[in-house]
């Protein structure tokens, strides 16, 4: 996916769900199916098409049960939130339900220790729509300074 070879990474994407359409129906072939769904949702968001890519993250994260605990079933669980929480990129929706839904799949990456590296990602997207909802005077002041206005310039926010 990464060597954009997109047509050959998406064609053998199809083999896979051709394969796992054909087996039963069990935990794993729905795992599988999961990760090939977040994979095509990768691939939109590598060609541009945001709106694939959220739309791809939302079905992957219908296809995952509600209640299983295990690990990968967890990690692919914090990818697709997090990914989904692009959605107000797509529909301009900056509304504070976008905020919680950030803020609730923060909360989720925080839960575990295995997933402390998606924290940052979380927060750049709550930052990206707190300034698009207000400006920079929204964020905290660390993060105001990571910004690193030039002297003189308007805050691209307002």
């Amino acid at each position: 996916m990464y060597t954009n070879h997109w047509q050959e990474a998406s064609a053998r994407l199809l083999a896979i769900e051709r394969e796992v359409g054909l087996g039963e129906d069990t935990q794993e072939e729905r795992d599988l199916m999961v990760q090939v769904v977040g994979c095509r949702s990768l691939l939109a968001r590598l060609s541009g098409d945001l709106e694939g890519y959220v739309a791809m993250a939302q079905r992957a994260l219908d296809l995952l049960p509600r209640t299983d605990t295990a690990p990968l079933t967890s990690v692919l669980r914090v990818g697709a939130l997090l990914d989904v929480a692009h959605a107000y990129l797509v529909s301009g929706d900056m509304t504070s339900e976008s905020e919680q839904l950030l803020a609730r799949t923060i909360g989720f990456a925080r839960a575990s220790l295995d997933y402390q590296l998606l924290i940052p990602r979380g927060l750049i997207l709550l930052a990206r729509l707190q300034v698009l909802q207000g400006g920079s005077s929204r964020l905290p002041l660390p993060m105001k300074r990571s910004c690193n206005w030039p002297r003189g310039s308007a805050d691209p926010g307002r």
